[in-house]
């Protein structure tokens, strides 16, 4: 029977620290219990963690995929596991008996898609902020400043993740494309008087030669893979139809896909098919399992397949690391800015206790250091919500940045250069603080480093040019503080 796919949203790093109210989820809840029960039977706690992409092909995920920004020359290797949703209970206070479910999130954006018996559930889990700051991250993270991300035309169903996947895919088959389109060598089996190939001289006996006439015979020739055609055709359609698609860029693409496609209906099955292709193998080709990966994609969230019988995903899905992309989005602002004054370090390496049994390996987000390697800044990259309240500010995280900037300001005192001029937390935030965000460091008033919680202001209805202002407001005070200007901030 068809599945119907049941979509629940949430946004990144949400209830992580505090689980909703009893009484809020009674309000919002409605039908999500039930259908958890259904799909789980008894559900208790349902976890879902990962290391790296790694981690997915090992326990055998093959249709996951876990988008990162390692092409920009960062690299993250987590020494633990990372949430990527928890399926969490709460009680209601006035009944024990009752349990109300909620989705406990971590620091992935992106779509699950979970197939249990004849139920299917798809788990968006956005930025939590606006489709503009969004793909202006994505721009600036890829070092697209001139781009207006506020033009372009999108569907009334267009969110930040659906631009994504559309931009994955348009862009990955733009790179494929260029190698040309996948191909194979097939026999073709004639019968005429222009011979070419290889005579079957079975055929001749048994026929030919008894009715005088033409020849049977066959020869290879190479042929585009039809399935492949017709899966990039229909993705593209898709997107053209919905307004998702930049007309001038990829009109050519759509013509060409159009003339070479057949008439055959694309399920999930012809998607698994092709997958194994041997075709994809070839080096050539081989940027076109992507391309087809995020193909598969835009056709899922358009709900292309929605009358598929042949449909058992089991589980799969599409995430990005939302923290990783927010500190790639400021090293890239840090650099345009600073880049002539002074270098900006990602993910240095710091290895602590080196002949120690106990020897660590530390790396921190962002190091602002002199033309002469002399570090004077370091930052610390918290794509978490920031409303100017003490508890926003976690434990485990002022102790981090703490700690960077205690090893800098001791190896300072060994190279004979001056401290840190100041280490900071830098989050994104919805409004301006309205509190004071700097202080000397542990609020020593001779102390020379200045600590700061710093933060670019985003706010929902806000437009390229607001995103921009704040953008470079955060610079400005980013700019006093490595001048040692606070009484101006």
């Amino acid at each position: 029977m068809a599945k119907d796919i049941k979509t629940f949203k949430e946004s990144a790093n949400s209830n992580f620290y505090k689980p909703p109210s009893a009484d809020k989820l009674k309000k919002s809840n409605s039908g999500l219990t039930g259908l958890l029960n259904k799909i789980y039977g008894s559900p208790k706690a349902q976890k879902f963690y990962v290391k790296g992409q790694g981690d997915f092909e090992k326990r055998g995920y093959k249709l996951f995929e876990l988008q990162s920004f390692e092409s920009n020359g960062f690299s993250k290797n987590y020494d633990e596991s990372r949430l990527v949703y928890e399926l969490a209970i709460t009680a209601d206070e006035d009944n024990n008996s009752k349990n109300y479910y909620y989705f406990k999130t971590g620091l992935y954006t992106g779509f699950l898609y979970i197939t249990v018996k004849d139920e299917r559930l798809c788990l968006e889990i956005d930025t939590g902020y606006s489709d503009i700051f969004f793909r202006r991250m994505l721009n600036v993270a890829n070092n697209v400043f001139l781009d207006n991300t506020s033009s372009g035309a999108k569907s009334a169903k267009a969110n930040s993740l659906t631009g994504l996947v559309s931009f994955m895919f348009l862009s990955r088959f733009k790179s494929a494309f260029a190698m040309g389109m996948p191909s194979e060598y097939k026999t073709i089996n004639e019968h005429g008087f222009n011979v070419k190939g290889k005579i079957d001289v079975k055929k001749y006996i048994q026929k030919d030669m008894l009715l005088g006439g033409a020849l049977s015979y066959s020869y290879k020739q190479r042929q585009y893979v039809q399935d492949v055609i017709d899966v990039l055709y229909l993705a593209m359609k898709t997107l053209k139809e919905s307004g998702e698609i930049n007309t001038a860029d990829y009109e050519k693409y759509y013509r060409e896909l159009r003339q070479m496609r057949s008439d055959k209906t694309v399920t999930h099955a012809t998607i698994h098919n092709i997958r194994k292709h041997r075709s994809l193998n070839n080096p050539l080709y081989n940027r076109y399992k992507t391309a087809l990966y995020f193909a598969e994609m835009v056709l899922e969230m358009k709900e292309v397949f929605h009358n598929d019988e042949s449909s058992e995903m089991g589980f799969s899905g599409f995430l990005l690391d939302i923290s990783q992309l927010w500190e790639v989005y400021l090293v890239n602002l840090l650099r345009k800015r600073f880049d002539n004054e002074y270098n900006i370090l990602a993910q240095e390496e710091l290895e602590l206790y080196n002949d120690a049994f106990y020897k660590r390996t530390n790396r921190p987000d962002i190091v602002i250091e002199t033309k002469d390697g002399v570090p004077v800044a370091v930052l610390d990259a918290k794509f978490k919500k920031m409303n100017y309240d003490k508890d926003d500010v976690d434990r485990g995280d002022m102790f981090q940045i703490h700690s960077y900037t205690g090893y800098y300001n001791e190896h300072s005192k060994l190279t004979g250069n001056p401290p840190l001029r100041f280490s900071a937390l830098v989050y994104p935030s919805k409004s301006a603080p309205g509190v004071q965000t700097y202080s000397p460091l542990y609020g020593l008033n001779n102390a020379i480093t200045q600590f700061a919680v710093e933060y670019i202001c985003v706010k929902d209805n806000d437009n390229f040019e607001d995103i921009k202002n704040s953008e470079d407001a955060f610079l400005d005070r980013i700019e006093q503080l490595l001048e040692n200007k606070t009484s101006a901030l």
